[in-house]
C-alpha cells in the first residue's frame, strides 16, 4: 500500500468518484485567486511524480500507522467528523502534515525543493488543484446536483415508504449533496485557468496513482 506517496493525498483517486455521507456542508472560507499558470501546475505534478517514486523506493520503511493516517470508516449510521470532512476538503495539506507527524518531512521537502516547492506550498496548491479539478468533473456530469433534487422529490411523493424511510433516504442524498459542493469549492478563477489543463492533471494524477 503506498502510504508513502504522502498517502496520495488521502487516496486521492478515490475522492473524487465516492459519494460520502456527511452531517452537512461545511463552509469553505472565502477565496481569492487569480488562477494558476501551466508552468505552476506542470510543476507541482512534476513533483507529485518525483514523490511518488520516492514512495515506491521507502516503501518498506513505513506503513499507515507510521504516518497516523487511518481510512475513515464512512457509512450512513456514522457519517465523517469535522475532521474527516476538512481531511476530505484539503487532501494534499493533511498529507503533509501526517508526514511532519511521522518525523519524515525533511526527507519529502527534500524531493519538493528541486521543483521550487515548500512542503507547506506544495499542499496548498494541490489542494487547490484538487478542488478545482473536482468542480470540473461535477460541472461536465449531466446535472448530477438536478439529478439528486429530482430523486429527493421522488422519495418524498413515493406512497410504498414510510416516513422514517424516506427520512433515511432524503437525509443521505441532502448529505450526499452537502459533501459534493464542499469538495469542489473552488475559486471560478482555479476553474477556469485549470480548464484548458484538464489533460495534464489528469495524465499527472494517473501516473502518480499507478
Amino acid at each position: 500500500m503506498r502510504y508513502i506517496i504522502l498517502v496520495l493525498g488521502l487516496c486521492w483517486a478515490g475522492l473524487a468518484v465516492q459519494p460520502v455521507q456527511a452531517q452537512g456542508a461545511m463552509a469553505a472560507a472565502a477565496e481569492t485567486s487569480a488562477g494558476f499558470t501551466q508552468e505552476e501546475v506542470t510543476r507541482w505534478f512534476a513533483s507529485l511524480r518525483d514523490l511518488s517514486a520516492w514512495g515506491e523506493a521507502n516503501e518498506d520503511r513505513f506503513d499507515s500507522e507510521h504516518f497516523g493516517m487511518k481510512q475513515p470508516n464512512i457509512s450512513p449510521m456514522r457519517p465523517p467528523s469535522l475532521e474527516e470532512i476538512e481531511a476530505m476538503r484539503t487532501p494534499f495539506s493533511t498529507a503533509v502534515s501526517a508526514a511532519n507527524r511521522a518525523g519524515v518531512a525533511g526527507e519529502i521537502s527534500g524531493v519538493l525543493r528541486p521543483h521550487g516547492f515548500s512542503l507547506t506550498d506544495w499542499g496548498a496548491l494541490g489542494d487547490r488543484i484538487s478542488r478545482a479539478y473536482i468542480a470540473l468533473q461535477m460541472s461536465a456530469a449531466s446535472d448530477m446536483a438536478g439529478q439528486l433534487n429530482t430523486t429527493i422529490s421522488q422519495m418524498e411523493n413515493n406512497p410504498h415508504l414510510s416516513v422514517a424511510q424516506k427520512n433515511q433516504i432524503i437525509s443521505g442524498l441532502m448529505q450526499t449533496l452537502d459533501i459534493f459542493s464542499m469538495l469542489s469549492d473552488a475559486p471560478a478563477a482555479d476553474i477556469e485557468s485549470l480548464r484548458p489543463m484538464l489533460g495534464v492533471v489528469e495524465r499527472g494524477f494517473a501516473n502518480a496513482t499507478r
